[in-house]
């Protein structure tokens, strides 16, 4: 794969995107999933974005490292609806020749809660998501899809579909692998993050940091822990001051592992 080439468009994309909630887009199938099949008033809503790629393909995460497209999301919704903070899997660091970035592969999904108000408007609703990527194997090509769905209101029922959305969440969530903590320091141009394991226990063998904001880290930061060490330091060179926390995801063992076990925290800078 040549991640400094030059991106190919994708030929099979029209120029305007169909209105439907599934899109197949060369090496990978989009889809729009909602929790239940009817809103109801007053009820919050989950939704999600699910990504099918193609085996021995990638697309990236919402950083996406040193090169690549950044996955990115924009929902249009109905007057008095509103979009939570998107909740994304866990990412994978992929290296190929000294560039390293940030991935996933296989079936994904990214999603969201969505408020809904308690005065019903005309029905039926829609609910639309652009979604803009890149999905890169030999070569890599920018990809992009229109979903939407409509849903009227009422009490509805589970959507056939979720439970097997809710699994791809539940099996890629951020979560918490141990209550380590967290103290980051700034030195010149470099953040010091120093990651100490609970009293009388011990570090994994390595940890990594993916930060979330590209232009204040560019790619994520991996440290081999010593043997039976209780605390290490993580050295992150910044590309621009940051303007509150710093905020990421830290995951233990192996990057590149499929669906690797890592949580979100935003770290305070020390004085």
């Amino acid at each position: 794969m040549t991640l400094r080439g030059t991106l190919v468009l994708l030929a099979a994309l029209p120029t305007a995107l169909p209105a439907q909630n599934q899109v197949l887009n060369p090496h990978a199938t989009l889809a729009l999933v909602a929790e239940r099949t009817a809103v109801a008033p007053g009820r919050r809503m989950r939704l999600a974005i699910r990504i099918t790629v193609e085996t021995g393909w990638h697309v990236y995460w919402r950083n996406p490292g040193q090169s690549g497209i950044a996955t990115t999301i924009r929902w249009t919704l109905p007057p008095g609806f509103t979009a939570e903070p998107l909740e994304w899997p866990v990412p994978e660091v992929f290296d190929i020749a000294g560039i390293r970035t940030h991935v996933h592969h296989g079936d994904l999904a990214i999603s969201a809660g969505l408020g809904v108000p308690a005065r019903p408007a005309a029905s039926p609703l829609q609910i639309g998501a652009d979604v803009r990527y890149g999905v890169c194997k030999d070569s890599c090509y920018p990809g992009a899809a229109h979903l939407v769905l409509d849903v009227p209101w009422g009490a509805g029922a589970p959507d056939s579909r979720w439970a097997e959305v809710e699994d791809l969440i539940a099996s890629r969530r951020a979560r918490s692998p141990s209550p380590f903590r967290l103290e980051a320091r700034l030195r010149d141009t470099t953040v010091s993050l120093t990651v100490r394991a609970p009293a009388g226990t011990t570090l994994p063998d390595q940890l990594t940091f993916f930060p979330a904001d590209q232009d204040v880290i560019r790619a994520a930061v991996t440290v081999r822990v010593p043997r039976g060490a209780g605390s290490v330091a993580m050295l992150m060179p910044l590309y621009a001051s940051p303007a509150g926390p710093i905020k990421g995801v830290l995951t233990v063992g192996d990057p590149g592992a499929r669906a690797p076990l890592g949580y979100e925290v935003s770290i305070r800078l020390a004085p």
